[in-house]
This record gives structure tokens, C-alpha cells and sequence, in this order.
């Protein structure tokens, strides 16, 4: 083998190590820091929700969806008043 192909094969061996350790890190959940937690009312919806949270900073469907699969709401219309759910921090 020459310096040349050792040198190829060094580079490919740490660019798969550096993507592999990305693709980890790009995995795992956010710490839990990176939420805040709300007590639903009486006559909340995740869309009144979000719409006090969010406001017009981003997409608030996006928002939406994003609450629902941090706190695994398959229903959003089945919240409960006291239920207690986790929101992204803005």
C-alpha cells in the first residue's frame, strides 16, 4: 500500500467516525432543559397553545406537530384540562 491510498483510507476511516458521532448526537433527545411545562386549561387546544406560545415567529402546524411527538399525543383533541405537557422552548 502506498502513502498515498494510507493517507485516502486514514481520511474516509475519520470522515465516517466524525458522521457516525453526528449522527448519534443528531439522534438522542434534546435534554430536558430544552422544554418548559405547561398545565392545560379548561377549553385548550394545542392550537390555542401554540398560538400563545409561538406567536408568528414560525410555522405553528410545525409547532403543532413537534408537541405532539414530545409528549405523544396521538389525539390532540383528547387533552385534558390539568393534563401537564412539555413545549419546546423558544
Amino acid at each position: 500500500m502506498t502513502k498515498q491510498n494510507t493517507g485516502i483510507i486514514s481520511s474516509i476511516f475519520f470522515s465516517a467516525l466524525f458522521l457516525c458521532y453526528w449522527g448519534i448526537q443528531a439522534a438522542a433527545p434534546s435534554p430536558v432543559s430544552s422544554y418548559r411545562e405547561v398545565r392545560v386549561e379548561p377549553e385548550d387546544t394545542l392550537w390555542t397553545i401554540a398560538a400563545r406560545t409561538v406567536g408568528d415567529q414560525q410555522d405553528i402546524r410545525r409547532y403543532i406537530y413537534d408537541v405532539q411527538k414530545i409528549n405523544g399525543i396521538q389525539d390532540p383533541g383528547a387533552l385534558q384540562a390539568g393534563q401537564v405537557i412539555r413545549l419546546p422552548r423558544q
